[in-house]
């Protein structure tokens, strides 16, 4: 690691050398990495703001558990899926319990899920669902009708179009079926909670009023039931100052470009002896391990796919694993301070046991194609 810290610090001189030696800039390459240092420190802010959470990568979530609570029962969502063709589309779902899906009333799922309900994002863009389909799609609305029977496991359905390539565009579009609503989380309308028919089996065979025709309500057995709109779900987000050279994330997030930051930033601190610069690296690794549970609980809980520091739980690659950790694997080794081991080997056991390789061990990534190897993991 040390070795690395002097070769990183080595490459960064090197380059500042190249790049002003033939410009109106005299400084000394380390006096340029220091005023980008300290250019960092001052464009990064340990503070939060509140946003409502937006639909990510495409993936509808539709999380009955959230807008019911915990009450055991059969749910309804409906919504309009857009084409601009005549096409067929693949589709990847994962759910938990019984499911029914009709699409332009023509029944296309009928299963039984006895396990949670989860998706694994494996690359860019890729995911790994309990089940993949094929449907067919007229131009125009396409009616979407989805009945859930609960089980032991949170009511959760997912539900993402599968592009020919990974991260080519989606051409699904879904659309609330009340056409004035169509803003970010809006796309579905949600009923329920129907009674079950005594058990599991009889109330997924059952036929609920949604599945006979859509209204604006039901009456059944005496009780209405109306459709509804999702509900929001406000999430915390880093603070970034607009006026910042880079705006569109933090510099305090976990992600790769970051973790080398902190990590070259540690070599300059030991080039310069400036105590400031180690300072502030200790303070972004500590502020992430002290909101540690509420980014598992919005990557979790809230499925914000996209939400602050996801990358620590989504750990599909080593961008989002051992790249950010670096300051963290520095600091252990530097300072001895156990409250860094927990993040260094969890990370750590994710490179050993979970992270792809060839059949010789080489690390490598499902993207672009299948068991491609890319030099920068060399570097995580």
């Amino acid at each position: 690691m040390k070795c690395l810290k002097y070769v990183l610090l080595f490459i960064t001189i090197f380059l500042f050398n190249n790049i002003y030696a033939n410009g109106s800039d005299d400084r000394k390459a380390i006096d340029i990495a220091k005023s980008i240092v300290e250019k960092t420190i001052r464009e990064s802010a340990f503070e939060f703001k509140n946003v409502v959470q937006e639909e990510a990568v495409g993936v509808q979530i539709i999380d009955f558990e959230h807008e019911f609570g915990k009450e055991k029962g059969v749910y309804f969502a409906a919504s309009n899926l857009i084409s601009e063709e005549d096409t067929t589309l693949q589709f990847g779902l994962s759910y938990s319990g019984g499911i029914k899906i009709w699409l332009n009333g023509e029944l296309i799922i009928n299963e039984i899920n006895n396990d949670v309900s989860q998706i694994k994002e494996i690359a860019y863009g890729l995911f790994d669902f309990k089940k993949t389909f094929e449907t067919k799609v007229k131009k125009g609305e396409n009616k979407l009708l989805i009945k859930v029977v609960s089980s032991d496991y949170p009511s959760v359905v997912f539900l993402r179009e599968i592009p020919e390539e990974g991260e080519s565009p989606l051409t699904a579009v879904f659309s609330n079926t009340l056409n004035n609503i169509n803003k970010q989380n809006k796309k579905w309308l949600l009923t329920g909670v129907f009674p079950f028919d005594n058990n599991f089996k009889n109330s997924f065979d059952k036929t609920y009023p949604p599945e006979e025709s859509f209204k604006e309500y039901y009456n059944f057995n005496g009780q209405i039931f109306l459709w509804n709109i999702q509900k929001d779900n406000l999430l915390r987000e880093l603070v970034v100052n607009p006026s910042n050279s880079y705006n569109r994330e933090s510099y305090v997030e976990w992600n790769y470009a970051n973790g080398a930051t902190m990590f070259g930033i540690l070599s300059v601190a030991e080039k310069t002896k400036e105590k400031s610069y180690k300072d502030f690296v200790k303070k972004f690794c500590d502020f992430t391990l002290s909101e540690y549970d509420y980014f598992k609980y919005q990557y979790y809980e809230l499925h914000a796919l996209r939400g602050i520091n996801h990358r620590i739980f989504r750990k599909s690659m080593l961008d989002d694993a051992s790249g950010p950790a670096l300051p963290f694997v520095q600091l252990l080794l530097e300072d001895k301070n156990e409250k860094y081991k927990s993040i260094v080997y969890e990370m750590a056991d994710y490179v050993e046991n979970e992270q792809v390789r060839l059949p010789d061990g080489t690390l490598c990534r499902p993207e672009p194609i299948a068991m491609t190897v890319w030099a920068d993991d060399l570097f995580m």
